[in-house]
């Protein structure tokens, strides 16, 4: 993940809960953390305002990677002129999410 600004905040919620929260940079960095949670798994940008936005390339949960930009879930992308409009995409250009499907 990166963020545009390098002040973005985002929470990574499995089942429901925030489990970790990051401020990110502008440079492409890995993000880690192991739960027992299961469920529902998102990647949340929490603090959107002029000139921040965030990039997710992918996320890894026990062993499986699977790529933002073919998540058919994202509240934060920005098209057809409204937040959510913009779905497939690794970018959140509001504040929301994209959704990753369930723990494996």
């Amino acid at each position: 993940m990166r963020g545009v600004a390098g002040t973005e905040s985002v929470s990574l919620l499995v089942g429901g809960v925030s489990v970790k929260t990051w401020t990110l940079t502008t440079s492409m960095a890995n993000y880690s953390f192991s739960t027992t949670n299961s469920g529902a798994i998102r990647v949340n940008f929490t603090n959107d305002a002029s000139g921040r936005d965030v990039q997710v390339d992918y996320l890894t949960i026990n062993g499986q990677t699977r790529q933002a930009e073919q998540q058919t879930e994202n509240t934060g992308a920005w098209g057809n002129s409204r937040c959510g409009g913009g779905a497939p995409s690794e970018w959140l250009h509001c504040s929301g999410y994209i959704g990753f499907g369930t723990t494996p």
